[in-house]
């Protein structure tokens, strides 16, 4: 007999089987039980939760001669189902038929009674996949159906699906499967299969799984040619990578070593597992060390090695919380590009080298120096001299994001303490308190934006369409970070008719120092 993968052998045969939902098997069972059936219903959720396993079980139910709740399984609908050769089932790939064409079949053929059951169900997988004529011309046919006929729709992407079709189903929501549940049901399936495993192993194949009953089969069956499944096999055949060496990634971040990261890097590429998924791990190993850090009870939560338990938390101290949530932030959010692009290592360098500047960057401390600078300049303190020292000036003044402006290098000009009233300067400290105070997408959303102005005592931010409900959203918490760091100041956002001007700062600059070519005085 040809081997059979995990998820096929094991997939459920009644609601009973199903494990993580039920919440839906229990509504399906009892409208069964009352038959009070709907003539659409619309199953959504993530991959592997048995969206298509509950379609199938459902439509053997409501045919089942018994008339329970379940499908018997013996009755002679229940095996000509089960073996699908039964033409009242009719289970439809929208992926590769997602046209106009293959929908009006769809609606000519449903007007057919049924052949040997009580109705006729099609189960449209993937029905997000449907073109807009094809969804139009299943409209009507959707909401008025025959009696005798029920549309079951499933979808990974239901935020895809038109409104029209949405209100017409009888909606049920699939819930990623918690790890405990699915370590238990793993555990229980190998037993069945005669392999040995380690606790350790079948929580780690778990939580690979994230949630998904489909993908933890299918990773346990990547692995039954081992005689004994342990931690260590099972990490190194799933090309897991090295706990310590994304501890090393972290503590250079943090650093600002960017020799030794990009080292780094490099040496966990070597792992085997995917660059999209290396930063999945970086991501991870930041979010156990937070979670190690603030949660007193962790180890149910982290569900780790006792090795890699003791690693996590003996360096949590080692981390700042901002700094957790920032390199979470930066590397789960290159998930798709990662996957996606054709240099998927310089993606995840890139993101690594711009979590590593931003970590070692205070915003206030730099617009203060730029506020320095311009502050001198309006103080007249400048003489005629050569081109290449106005570039100096202009260059300096420019760049606000260079973290190496008050370098040696610098004249002593710059380190004179003046009095904070521009803009920019006070954009600066109200950014750096929001990295502290609120959340990262506050915090990326302000340091991204400097077109800002102060005039009537009141501080202006111009922003394009695009941006004007991001920056209403944060209104208050921008309000609060200027009382809080005690400028008299009010708050306005106004629209910026004519996009950003890029050379803005320059032109501002200009305007203090002139067109004449300028000296610093020594």
């Amino acid at each position: 007999m040809p081997y059979q993968a995990l998820y096929r052998k094991y997939r459920p045969t009644k609601f009973e089987d199903m494990i993580g939902q039920e919440h839906i098997t229990k509504t399906l069972m009892t409208q069964i039980q009352k038959c009070s059936i709907g003539h659409a219903y619309l199953f959504c959720g993530s991959r592997g939760t048995g969206k298509t396993s509950a379609a199938k079980i459902f439509a053997k139910a409501v045919n089942c001669t018994d008339k329970m709740s379940a499908p018997c399984g013996v009755c002679d609908v229940c095996v000509s189902l089960q073996n699908s050769i039964s033409m009242d089932i009719l289970e439809i790939d929208a992926a590769s038929n997602n046209g106009v064409d293959e929908v009006r079949i769809l609606r000519e053929s449903v007007k057919f009674t049924p052949v040997s059951g009580s109705y006729k169900v099609y189960i449209i997988d993937e029905v997000h996949m449907l073109s807009n004529s094809a969804f139009n011309a299943l409209l009507k046919t959707l909401e008025e159906p025959p009696k005798h006929a029920i549309f079951i729709l499933a979808t990974t992407e239901v935020f895809k699906l038109p409104a029209t079709i949405l209100s017409r189903c009888m909606r049920f929501d699939f819930r990623l499967v918690e790890r405990e549940v699915l370590s238990k049901f793993l555990t229980k399936i190998l037993k069945q299969e005669k392999k040995q495993a380690d606790k350790d192993a079948v929580d780690y194949i778990a939580m690979r799984a994230e949630g998904s009953v489909r993908d933890c089969l299918s990773i346990a069956d990547s692995l039954l040619s081992q005689d004994k499944l342990t931690l260590n096999n099972t990490m190194s055949l799933l090309g897991a990578t090295d706990k310590k060496k994304v501890l090393a990634v972290l503590q250079q971040i943090s650093l600002g070593e960017i020799g030794t990261l990009l080292q780094s890097i490099d040496d966990l590429s070597y792992s085997g597992a995917s660059f999209a998924q290396l930063a999945k791990d970086i991501s991870k190993f930041a979010r156990d060390t937070l979670i190690a850090k603030t949660v007193k009870n962790c180890d149910a939560i982290l569900a780790e090695s006792k090795e890699t338990l003791d690693l996590i938390k003996s360096h949590s101290k080692d981390f700042d919380t901002d700094f957790l949530i920032s390199v979470i932030n930066a590397f789960s959010a290159v998930d798709s590009e990662l996957r996606y692009s054709i240099s998927p290592r310089l993606v995840l360098e890139t993101v690594a080298l711009n979590a590593c500047v931003r970590m070692n960057v205070d915003l206030s401390s730099i617009q203060d120096r730029l506020s320095r600078l311009e502050e001198y300049l309006k103080a007249g303190n400048i003489n005629t001299t050569s081109l290449g020292e106005q570039k100096f000036v202009k260059q300096n003044l420019s760049q606000t994001s260079n973290p190496q402006i008050d370098s040696p290098s610098t004249p002593s000009f710059a380190k004179k303490a003046v009095k904070v009233v521009d803009a920019m300067s006070v954009w600066g400290k109200i950014a750096t308190w929001i990295r502290t105070n609120s959340t990262p997408s506050n915090f990326n959303l302000v340091a991204n934006h400097t077109s800002v102005s102060i005039a009537d005592n009141t501080l202006t931010v111009s922003v394009a369409d695009s941006k004007i409900n991001d920056f209403k959203d944060i209104s208050d918490v921008i309000k609060t970070a200027i009382k809080t760091l005690g400028f008299d100041l009010g708050f306005a956002i106004s629209k910026q008719t004519n996009g950003i001007d890029i050379d803005s700062e320059l032109k501002r600059i200009k305007s203090i120092i002139g067109d004449t070519p300028v000296n610093i005085k020594k």
